[in-house]
């Protein structure tokens, strides 16, 4: 069985003046129809208007933008219980009828940059967003033979946020030492109203590879908030001050860069019922950040970096695997990250590769006893390969390799101490081609081949999802129709038809798989007006 899902998109841009130095774009698109999922359907509907100023020294742009996206019957993520149950069909939708997610966005930003001399800028932006998300969803939980149990959830999600920038990047010299000076300041402001509503956890039967449609059951057994007008749950304040120079030496071959981050994260949590505020934290710090690259001549460079920053806390869901949370709504204190970063990148024209170590820290999170922690740490270290370029005329290649170590190295009493993260693979890898056909000018053949190696599926790592290997292929005409420039395009996604479990992902305690995506066949044309 096959859907079409039908796109049309419009990108207007142009400058005026006699110099060209206002220019406008808008973007229109549309997409509305079923995927190549069984029973979803999707509306897409986004515009955009951008307009800038480019004088001789005053710069200045502005975009506002607006998204609406609605997905029915979205194809759920599952839980696994105890062993992973084989992938379903990757065309199959195991959603109920009567879910839907929606999405809406509405976003602008301003920008200006003003030159004060040759060799001194300033410039000021700032920007907000308006988004509501609504949701009526029911993730199924599924055993090794495919049973499974689902409930309904409806949750109502509107963020109002507002961030502005303002800085100073100026260039001198001392002597033969180049410096790149640069003083910056940035706010956030995140604001979140949330309401949630679930039915009874007991929950209704079902089959991963025959699923059957059950009538909506009323979610009224375990709520939170007014679904029609959900109150404050989240409000956060991150301010920050940045001082930073980079340094040139030896004829630019050295550049070193030296700064300082200042940063404050002030959050508060509310009950969704009664608007108290249940917790809040208001820290500070001061963290580095430094970084080295050395050229060796014009195609070998090596450089290090070392950064550490300051992370929001997590804040305890309201649920976890079909339990109540007993701290719901706790909002934990913000974590210290630390990254450390080695390579080498050589660029010989036709041919480039690179390579780089690197080792970073996060915060990680577990339930027990249906309470929530937040004081655990992971610890990623890996290793990134990748090589670009055209080893001969009309042949394009663009591959890369990560093999990453994911290790929970401190935890909540002790508990999965040493086990790997969840949903992380060991090695993922990809390779893209590019050939342009001689005998016919224009037309284009790519083929793309990604792998990812296995996950594991719950932080005791005594499950876990196979490795996949995923092959698309595609072709790309460019000609001219109408006397306009125009471009065809035809790709081919999973082209055996795996099915497979894609990742894994989710809260502690309520992990869920997600299913790949099936043979998916995209048609587009391009036509420059």
């Amino acid at each position: 069985e096959s859907e079409a899902l039908p796109h049309a998109a419009l990108d207007i841009g142009r400058r005026f003046g006699a110099a060209e130095t206002t220019g406008v774009r808008i973007n229109l698109l549309h997409r509305e129809g079923e995927t190549a999922i069984d029973n979803q359907d999707r509306t897409l509907t986004a515009a955009s208007v951008g307009t800038d100023y480019r004088g001789e020294r005053l710069r200045l742009s502005a975009d506002l933008g607006y998204q609406d996206h609605r997905i029915d019957a979205p194809r759920p993520s599952v839980t696994p219980l105890g062993a992973v149950p084989g992938p379903a069909a990757a065309d199959a939708n195991f959603a109920q009828p009567w879910t839907y997610t929606d999405e809406a966005q509405l976003f602008g930003v301003v920008r200006a940059e003003y030159d004060l001399s040759p060799t001194v800028t300033v410039w000021a932006a700032a920007g907000g967003r308006d988004g509501e998300e609504r949701n009526v969803l029911s993730n199924p939980s599924a055993f090794a033979d495919g049973a499974t149990t689902a409930y309904r959830f409806d949750n109502v999600r509107e963020d109002d946020i507002v961030s502005a920038d303002v800085g100073l990047r100026g260039d001198f010299r001392t002597g033969a030492v180049g410096h790149t000076l640069t003083l910056s300041a940035s706010a956030i402001a995140i604001e979140s109203n949330n309401a949630y509503a679930f039915s009874s956890f007991t929950g209704f039967a079902g089959d991963l590879y025959d699923p059957q449609d059950v009538a909506p059951p009323t979610p009224d057994f375990f709520v939170g908030g007014d679904l029609s007008s959900p109150g404050k749950t989240e409000d956060t304040r991150n301010r920050s001050l940045a001082l930073a120079d980079m340094v040139s030496l030896l004829d630019d071959r050295l550049l070193l860069t030296l700064g300082l981050r200042y940063q404050e994260i002030e959050t508060k949590s509310y009950d969704y019922d009664t608007g108290a505020e249940l917790s809040r934290y208001d820290e500070s710090r001061v963290t580095p950040i430094a970084g080295a690259v050395l050229r060796f001549g014009e195609q070998v460079s090596v450089y290090g970096n070392y950064a550490e920053g300051l992370i929001p806390g997590e804040t305890a869901p309201a649920t976890s695997g079909g339990v109540p949370i007993v701290n719901a709504g706790e909002t934990f204190d913000p974590y210290q990250a630390e990254q450390y970063e080695l390579g080498v990148k050589y660029d010989g024209g036709t041919l480039g590769a690179s390579a780089a170590l690197f080792t970073l820290t996060r915060p990680s999170s577990l339930v027990a006893g249906n309470v929530f922690t937040a004081d655990g740490e992971q610890r990623n270290r890996g290793l990134e390969l990748s090589a670009f370029g055209e080893p001969r005329s009309g042949l394009r290649v663009l591959g890369g390799l990560t093999w990453l170590d994911a290790e929970l190295t401190e935890t909540q009493g002790g508990v999965n101490q040493g086990n790997d993260a969840v949903g992380v693979p060991e090695l993922q890898a990809n390779l893209n081609l590019e050939w342009d056909v001689p005998a016919v000018p224009g037309l284009t053949l790519d083929g793309r081949l990604i792998y990812t190696d296995e996950q594991y599926a719950d932080a005791a790592n005594t499950v876990s999802v196979d490795a996949w290997t995923r092959l698309d292929l595609g072709v790309r005409y460019d000609t001219r129709l109408f006397a306009r420039s125009a471009t065809l395009r035809a790709r081919l996604e999973n082209v055996t038809g795996e099915d497979y479990w894609a990742s894994v992902g989710g809260f502690p305690g309520s992990n869920y798989l997600v299913l790949g995506a099936p043979r998916t066949l995209l048609v587009s044309a391009a036509v420059d007006l």
